[in-house]
């Protein structure tokens, strides 16, 4: 009896159910092949298995409408890249997704919302994290061990004697330090004594209506990237005690300071007292541009100061960096100050660092809050430099602020 059972059951299998079951199966792994593709495209376009990635880490609420669209994602993820020692570990914290959404996959309702909602909530997400800085004096420790900013960030008469030759960082120029080169060096650097909280603001179109400038106003010590405009302070503040001036910039907008100095001058008196920081000797056509600032400083008064990027500093936070898995040409400026700030500043809050150009809600936005002028392509890694201001905001380093105040 039991043979004649097993018989049947193989000429159906060996039937219609076998070529039906067969079917099911091919359809069910074109869905899962159209499914892995387009998230490999979203990666590829957004970063978002980062955000995966940062999001396991994370011991945020569960959240179960982020949790649902984001099952999917971790079991690729984990299929493709194992990031638990076990499977029963890593089914622990994500339960396998309902068979439905596979189903959906292909259909074009499921496909806008990945594209449109599903990065933006899991960066949502991100900010509900309640964070437990247990790593924290352990990763500034080793920021401190490798570079050591509140000594090195800067080229100081302390640091850099008369006599000595500064070897540049992106370049292989070196420069002999003069007994007049070295009088234009502060004594001492500038951030011997820790602040309590830093704001250090990037340029990002997510900063438009996010209504943070009350909030960046709030910090001790706020640093700003590569000479921004001012005209949005109820977005971006008024406060600015630091300040980075990228060449490029000097170059291009203010011709390099050799003809008409009073448009520099009029832009600079909006940040008020500042520190205005400058990669002098990182590459050899940056040197005289540099100076002249701080010349033009001096000659019509006003009480910035200038210094300039450490290039010791700035190649042992290079190194550093690479050992971390970042591949770039050179550093943003971005995660220079970043660094630096993790190691003087108690605490340290982001606000306008997204390289994307869909914010939160998937709409498009400027790249910059004031213009929408792209980077200079293969220069900086900035999807990569974002990845780890996810894991450091994940560590307790810092807060990554991407919503509105």
């Amino acid at each position: 009896m039991m043979l004649k059972h097993r018989h049947t059951a193989r000429g159906l299998l060996q039937g219609s159910l076998y070529f039906r079951a067969k079917q099911l199966l091919e359809v069910d792994l074109n869905c899962q092949k159209n499914l892995f593709g387009m998230t490999r495209h979203i990666f590829r376009e957004q970063k978002f298995i980062e955000v995966v990635r940062a999001l396991q880490g994370c011991p945020w609420k569960e959240d179960k409408k982020v949790r649902d669209l984001l099952n999917p994602f971790t079991l690729w993820l984990e299929k493709e890249d194992p990031l638990f020692e076990t499977r029963s570990q890593f089914e622990h914290f994500h339960p396998p997704p309902p068979p439905l959404v596979l189903n959906r996959c292909t259909s074009q309702t499921h496909r806008s919302l990945l594209q449109a909602r599903c990065f933006g909530l899991a960066a949502r997400a991100l900010q509900r994290c309640s964070l437990t800085p247990t790593s924290t004096s352990t990763s500034r420790a080793e920021f401190q061990k490798c570079c050591n900013a509140s000594y090195s960030a800067f080229v100081t008469q302390e640091n850099t004697p008369i006599g000595r030759t500064i070897h540049f960082d992106g370049h292989e120029g070196k420069k002999k330090v003069t007994e007049s080169l070295h009088s234009l060096f502060p004594k001492n650097s500038p951030f011997q004594k820790p602040f309590k909280s830093c704001a250090v603001v990037g340029n990002g179109g997510i900063l438009n209506n996010s209504f943070c400038g009350a909030e960046i106003d709030h910090a001790d010590f706020v640093f700003r990237m590569n000479l921004p405009p001012m005209n949005w302070t109820n977005d971006v503040g008024t406060k600015t005690n630091a300040v980075t001036a990228n060449p490029s910039i000097l170059i291009d907008k203010f011709s390099s300071l050799l003809d008409k100095r009073k448009p520099f001058t009029t832009l600079m008196k909006e940040y008020g007292t500042t520190l205005i920081i400058l990669p002098a000797f990182s590459y050899l056509q940056n040197t005289d541009v540099s100076l002249r600032v701080l010349y033009t400083m001096e000659d019509f008064d006003l009480d910035s100061r200038v210094v300039f990027f450490n290039p010791d500093y700035l190649r042992n936070l290079t190194a550093y960096w690479k050992q971390m898995g970042i591949k770039f040409k050179r550093l943003s400026s971005g995660l220079m100050v970043v660094s630096a700030a993790i190691e003087v500043c108690d605490k340290v809050t982001l606000y306008g660092f997204w390289p994307f150009s869909q914010g939160l809600d998937g709409v498009p936005i400027l790249h910059h809050y004031y213009d929408n002028s792209l980077p200079i392509p293969g220069v900086h890694s900035m999807p990569e430099e974002f990845y780890q201001y996810l894991q450091m905001h994940i560590r307790g380093l810092l807060r990554l602020n991407l919503e509105q105040c």
